[in-house]
């Protein structure tokens, strides 16, 4: 997959992908982080993190001597075992 069309604009089938972002940012800082892509907006994107809230990213950031992105595919559905222990337990509270 590629991260962009015509070379500027993000490529829109990252929308709700699980992605790595890593690299040194426009500011010079090296960041390194996981999360869903929410958003593609042009040449922006904006991804959300557990942990290190909502990034919004321009795509001149990326490539050589930038930030680099990874993306988790494919996913994959998991289902419990058959003989696990499904039993729904009504609580009293």
């Amino acid at each position: 997959m590629n991260i962009a069309v015509k070379r500027w604009v993000f490529n829109s089938e990252l929308h709700h992908q699980f992605v790595r972002v890593y690299g040194i940012d426009s500011e010079g800082d090296q960041i390194d982080f996981k999360g869903e892509v929410i958003e593609v907006i042009a040449e922006r994107i904006v991804i959300l993190t557990s942990d290190k809230g909502k990034w919004v990213l321009g795509l001149y950031e990326f490539g050589e001597n930038g930030l680099n992105i990874e993306v988790f595919s494919p996913s994959y559905k998991c289902q419990m075992p058959e003989e696990a222990d499904q039993t729904i337990v009504d609580c009293e509270c």
